[in-house]
């Protein structure tokens, strides 16, 4: 092989092409003899170690024949085989390697055994590959050697496992080549060994640096540990990928592993555990420092975009933290270029991106040390501005961001953060004021605690800054990874806490110094700023907010071991302070002044008062309104502090003072005054009280407008604070004028609306007073309604009695004035109450009250009572209303009892426009919502209403009445209520006028409606509101006869027939003129049939209707005449009979002789006692003879004459029908044919005169009379040759009876004249 090789080598490459030596060593793998095979493999082997790289491009070829090899049954054979493949990884180059690692991957994916562990074999042998060839492959082949770790084939698993020893094998760290076993444990079994594995590298200390294959075994270790849920796994494998990173022989070789790492980082930058997220963060930092940022172009954009994330906070304080480590690898260069984007989203106007980003400056102090010191000028602004934020997160950040810099940076730069910090404290802004203040704290302790050694002399401020230089130096110098592992450790613990110090830490760091005082340690260290600081830090031990108080005592006592010596020190400088804020303009800074001022007088006392007070008064001549409020402010607070003995000293000076602010013209001056006042009558008691209360009311008194506003405010303001000392004093000098001036009205306006219950004691003296003064016409009556307003609206239900006892007592009085003053409290109370007072029992009291005075005699005392029941009325709800009608409509008819000015059966206060307003609604509202049984009640009352008030005050409330009547009408309802809506129709329709006109054709078709109903008194009530109608209006006369005619065709009840044509009667005698010939024509055939009905109520209801049928109409009536004739020859004569009584009767006019002849002769057959419809027969010839006289032949009127003669002469038809019948038969006769008589005259004057001497009721009496009137006047009594003595009696008896008549007639005007002095 040897000879080979060097004549190769001797006669050039060409030759192996030339002599076939490939083909030649190719033909020997199939050789039966295993030392052919083995020497073809030898020849392999010695001229890749003979030619060296030259003799690659013929060995990729013949891969095959190695791999062959590997797995040929000779020992010697395989021997040579390895030997071949270790020879060829030697030599092989980069396109080599690249040749031939997808050959052997592929390998691997065989299904069969053998190939996988062949491929295997020859992956095993790239570990003898140069260095760079090397890092190249082991990347690709690492991997998959551990995926065939677990291969299912024990052989396969250990042929791997041999491969990667070998791979070990070639590690040239001896620090990783002492740990490959427990390496290549971890790769066999990952679950259990790798946590071992960590530890082992974790605690190794590197001396050599790590080459390709250290690299290639530990990566997928550290991969798996970063992918472990186990935290301290986590942290293991994220320290060592960054100790790694410092390691590498070559950073390169870590360039194929970035792919896959740097994705897993990022994961474990979001990781819930801070203590991950910060070894992480740092392993991030040291990749790119040992890398180079080109390496990783898109991490810090990610970063950056990860700090605006939206989801949880640990995702952007991991990239926070990462970017600041990362920033500190790359140097300050690379943040100059990031730091404007930083601080613009520091002012993001989302909050989770302003907190992402300012919390850059919780890391980047420990990131940058003292490199980050000059862009504290920069970051500051945004850190304080960050502790104001309106969001927790940004808040919290910041003031973790302020310790961290007050911590690392305390010392060197005291001079830049104190001013800053003094700023804040000083800051609107409670949470920049306490953040401040705690980062002040902090900042104070840890200097003085560092310039007080424990033993020695203090150090001076160029001392402390060299001693942070040198422990800054001796940090740099220190091994980083254990720098790395403390600073972490500290971090995290100061985080977790907070970042700041406690009390109990502050005092036990003193307590371990020396006994020098901390003030006087910083005085020497900054100098006299310190006595502002501590100027401020007292002030703001008053704040307005509890969390800067506790942490400003918090600070002082922390600071400050003598507290009363220290304000005697800093009291000018303090007193200066606390005028400035008392005149600030920002309200929360001038009561922390005032709180201060009190607290300094409370500890300093008559130190301080000699000082303080001239200033103060001297801050009241201020025209600032922020002074004033300010300097009003701090007396409240001194008033307070001091002692009873200090006030009283200096009350000669305080209450002029007071009562300059009291009366100031702005209203929160005024306002703390007062409260000034309070605290100055609590120390110095009633004596100063009086004074200044007596000459507040002498500037009421004032002429000077401005004076007496002044004086009013200031006396609202005290009676706000001592109601009880100063009503007191003032309300006697109100009740002692007859009535309130304008002054007084307008204070009791205010001073009732700032006293509160206490004024509730007084309304017994104030009420009769105001009531007076109401009833006056007065020019200021409006201010006199305000306070009484005013006082009404503090009543409770203790008090609310006693103005209700006013309101009674008030009305019933005699005096015009006050009735009226009372009235107008009514109304005043209503609307006016407070709603918890239970105000609804009193409501029925005031109505019955106020209607009282509707009929007053006084016109201004019935306007006011009208205008109160107008506010009580809208001060209810629409159901208090509905249940209070039965209230209000008997109120009004109590006042209706009496005649008043009004009249009788009116109203006085009802004759004024507008008066019915108040109590209309009432019957309104129970129109629409009521029972039936109310809405009956609500119908009458409102009846009765309408006759209480004058017709000309109706017109307008007619469409508001009859609307609402209308429309219910045709509800289901008990009869009584339908009959009491009519009545109460009928009334309007009598007083409506013209404004009915729209409402016609409704009224019109409710009346015949009405008329129609099956209820009797429905029907009458229908009747009578129809003849009101046509009495007052013009309906539409056409249209009513038509409905009623309509109604008529298709009822059936004999008693609504005849209702209806009642109705058509009392339109045709009312309006018969406007009915048109076309209706009357059609109404006329329908009644003609009608008059032979079997009721006699019902025939009398259809021949008056054919009566005045007759007189509008042309129509004759042939047509009922053949139906009576038709009903006589048919048998049914009793109908027929009737109906010739009710034609004869109506119809004169419009029946010929003919037709008169023919009724007169269908009637005469029946004229006999014996037969039973004599009666009917004789009623029929009796209308005959007293309408149509000229129609009826003259023996059949002597036949009647002979007929009627029988009757009267028969004792036993005395008072019969019949008899009756016969006297109205006998006047018809000697009214019209007195000639018929003639024969038979002595006979029936006989019968006559007979009856006269019988007893009978007046109707018959009345017959009789009538009878004997006629025979007087129209019969010749003498000729006929009559007795004298019957012609004496018939002069008698119509002598008698006109005695009677005037007799009757006397009485019936007596009675009427009783009735009418009775009403």
């Amino acid at each position: 092989a040897f000879g080979l090789a060097g004549i190769v080598k001797a006669a050039r490459l060409p030759l192996i092409k030339k002599m076939g030596i490939m083909q030649s060593v190719r033909d020997t793998s199939t050789a039966k003899q295993f030392a052919v095979r083995e020497g073809g493999l030898i020849a392999l082997e010695i001229m890749c170690e003979v030619l060296g790289p030259l003799f690659e491009p013929y060995f990729v070829p013949i891969i095959d024949i190695v791999l062959a090899g590997f797995g040929d049954q000779n020992n010697d054979v395989k021997m040579a085989a390895s030997d071949a493949s270790k020879a060829l990884m030697k030599s092989m180059s980069d396109h080599g390697v690249r040749q031939v690692l997808p050959i052997l991957l592929e390998f691997l994916d065989d299904s069969n055994w053998r190939t996988k562990c062949t491929a295997i074999e020859l992956l095993g042998s790239m570990a003898y590959c140069s260095a760079k060839q090397l890092a190249a492959c082991l990347p690709s082949i690492i991997p998959k050697l551990i995926s065939c770790l677990a291969d299912s084939h024990a052989k396969v698993s250990a042929t791997a496992f041999a491969s990667l020893r070998r791979v070990g094998g070639v590690v040239q760290n001896q620090e990783i080549a002492h740990h490959v076993e427990v390496l290549l444990k971890a790769l066999e079994n990952p679950s259990a060994e790798t946590d071992n594995a960590l530890e082992a590298l974790l605690f190794t200390r590197f001396c050599t640096s790590v080459d390709a294959p250290a690299l290639a075994l530990i990566y997928p270790i550290l991969y798996r540990g970063l992918r472990e849920r186990v935290t301290s796994t986590k942290m293991k494998a994220a320290q060592i990928i960054g100790s790694l990173s410092q390691l590498l022989t070559d950073p390169n070789v870590m360039v194929p592993y970035l792919k896959e790492l740097v994705p897993q980082l990022k994961v474990a930058l979001v990781d819930p555990i801070p203590e991950v997220r910060a070894t992480s963060s740092k392993a991030v930092g040291a990749l790119v420092k040992g890398m180079g940022e080109s390496r990783f172009h898109s991490l810090i954009p990610w970063l950056m975009e990860s700090l605006k994330t939206e989801g949880a906070g640990v995702e952007r304080a991991g990239a926070a933290q990462a970017l600041c480590e990362v920033i500190g690898a790359l140097g300050v260069g690379r943040l100059e270029t990031l730091l404007p984007d930083i601080l613009a989203n520091c002012m993001h106007p989302k909050a989770h991106v302003r907190e992402g980003y300012i919390q850059l400056f919780v890391f980047l102090p420990h990131a940058l040390a003292q490199q980050f010191q000059p862009y504290l000028q920069r970051v500051l602004p945004r850190v304080l501005d960050g502790l104001a934020d309106e969001a927790e997160i940004v808040r919290t950040v910041s003031l973790r961001s302020g310790q961290i810099i007050v911590k690392n940076y305390g010392q060197q730069c005291l001079g830049l953060l104190l001013p800053k910090l003094e700023d804040g404290l000083f800051s609107d802004n409670w949470r920049i004021r306490h953040s401040s203040l705690l980062l002040i704290g902090d900042l104070l302790m840890r200097v003085a605690t560092a310039a007080m050694p424990k033993k020695g002399k203090v150090k001076t401020k160029a001392q402390l800054a060299e001693e942070a230089e040198d422990a800054e130096e001796e940090e740099e110098e220190e091994d980083e990874d254990k720098e790395g592992e403390e600073g972490e450790g500290e971090d995290a613990d100061f985080l977790s806490q907070g970042g700041g110090m406690s009390l109990q830490d502050m005092k036990r760091m003193r307590s371990d110094r020396t006994a020098n005082s901390i003030v006087e340690t910083l005085r020497n260290l900054v100098g006299d700023p310190i006595e502002k600081i501590l100027a401020v830090i007292y002030m703001i031990r008053s704040d307005v907010q509890v969390m800067v108080r506790s942490e400003a005592n918090t600070v002082w006592k922390a600071l400050v071991d003598n507290t009363p010596a220290l304000l005697r020190r800093i009291l000018p400088r303090l007193t200066r302070m606390l005028q400035a804020s008392l005149a600030s303009g920002e309200c929360d800074r001038r009561q922390v002044a005032g709180r201060a001022l009190g607290d300094l007088v409370g500890k300093l006392g008559e130190a301080v008062l000699p000082t303080l007070i001239p200033e103060l008064q001297n801050g009241l001549e201020s025209d600032e309104v922020a002074v004033r409020h300010g300097v009003t402010l701090g007396f409240t607070e001194l008033l307070q502090a001091a002692s009873r003995s200090q006030l009283q000293g200096h009350a000669d000076a305080l209450v002029p003072a007071i009562l300059k602010g009291i009366c100031d013209e702005d209203e929160a001056v005024r306002e703390t005054a007062a409260y000034a006042f309070d605290q100055l009558f609590k120390g110095v008691g009633g004596n100063c009280v009086e004074d200044v209360v007596m000459q507040l009311v002498r500037k009421l008194e004032s002429d000077d407008e401005d004076v007496k506003e002044t004086g009013l405010s200031g006396l609202t303001q005290i009676i706000a604070v001592r109601p009880k000392v100063v009503l007191g004093l003032i309300i006697p000098k109100m009740c002692k004028q007859d009535l309130f001036s304008e002054t007084y009205a307008r204070a009791l306006t205010q001073i009732a609306n700032v006293s509160g219950d206490v004024m509730t004691f007084y309304i017994p003296q104030l009420l009769p007073v105001l009531v007076v003064s109401m009833g006056h016409d007065l020019d200021y009556m409006e201010h006199v309604k305000a306070a009484t307003i005013s006082l009404i609206s503090i009543l409770d239900d203790e008090s609310l009695p006693m103005a209700v006892s006013e309101i009674k007592t008030s009305i019933q009085s005699a005096n015009a004035a006050v009735r009226r003053g009372g009235a107008a409290l009514v109304g005043c109370m209503c609307g006016n109450i407070d709603e918890d007072v239970d105000f609804e029992e009193t409501i029925p009291t005031l109505i019955q009250n106020t209607v009282r005075l509707f009929d007053d005699k006084e016109e201004s005392v019935r306007v006011e009572a009208v205008s109160a029941m107008k506010a009580i009325t809208d001060s209810l709800s629409k159901e208090d209303q509905l249940e209070l009608l039965s209230t209000v409509h008997s109120a009004i008819m109590v006042s209706a009892t009496s005649v008043g000015v009004g009249g009788a059966k009116k109203i006085a206060a009802f004759a004024k426009p507008k008066a019915l307003d108040p109590v209309l609604p009432y019957y309104i509202k129970t129109f629409t919502s009521g029972t039936p049984e109310a809405k009956e009640i609500a119908a009458r009352g409102l009846g009765e209403l309408i006759e209480l008030t004058p017709s000309d005050q109706l017109g307008k409330y007619i469409p508001t009445m009859i609307g609402p009547l209308l429309r219910i009408i045709n509800e289901k309802m008990p009869p009584t209520s339908r009959q009491a809506i009519l009545q109460t129709l009928c009334l309007i329709i009598e007083n409506g006028g013209i404004m009915l006109k729209a409402f016609l054709p409704q009224l019109q078709s409710t009346y015949v409606k009405a008329i129609n109903d099956d209820q009797s008194g429905t029907r009458v009530d229908g009747l009578k509101g129809l003849r009101m109608l046509l009495n007052k209006h013009e309906p539409r006369v056409d249209s009513i006869l038509s409905e009623l005619n309509n109604q008529l065709k298709t009822q059936r009840i004999p008693n609504i027939m005849a209702a209806l044509m009642r109705g058509i009667t009392l339109l045709l005698v009312k309006k018969g003129a406007k009915v048109s010939e076309t209706v009357a024509s059609t109404v006329a055939g329908n009644i003609a049939s009608l008059c032979i009905s079997e009721e006699r109520h019902f025939r009398i209801a259809a021949g008056k209707c054919i009566r005045a049928l007759s007189s509008v109409t042309s129509s004759d009536f042939d047509e009922a005449v053949e139906e009576v004739l038709e009903e006589i020859s048919s048998g049914k004569k009793p109908t027929g009979l009737s109906g010739v009584a009710g034609l004869l009767q109506v119809c004169a006019q419009k029946l010929s002789s003919g037709h008169v002849s023919q009724l007169v002769g269908a009637c005469l057959p029946t004229l006999k006692m014996d037969d039973p419809d004599c009666l009917l027969a004789l009623r029929a010839l009796q209308k005959a003879a007293e309408f149509h006289p000229e129609s009826m032949p003259f023996d059949v009127a002597q036949k009647c004459s002979k007929f009627t003669n029988v009757i009267l002469n028969d004792a036993s038809q005395h008072g019969t029908r019949l008899d009756r019948v016969a006297l109205a038969m006998l006047a018809s006769l000697a009214k019209n044919m007195p000639k018929a008589l003639s024969a038979d005259i002595g006979k029936i004057i006989a019968g006559l005169l007979q009856k006269v001497t019988a007893k009978g009721d007046p109707t018959y009496s009345a017959k009789l009379s009538t009878c004997f009137h006629h025979i007087q006047e129209n019969c010749d009594l003498v000729a006929l040759k009559v007795p004298k003595v019957h012609i004496t009696n018939i002069k008698q008896h119509a002598a008698d009876q006109a005695a009677k008549a005037a007799e009757e007639t006397e009485l019936e005007e007596e009675q009427a004249l009783y009735d009418y002095e009775n009403r």
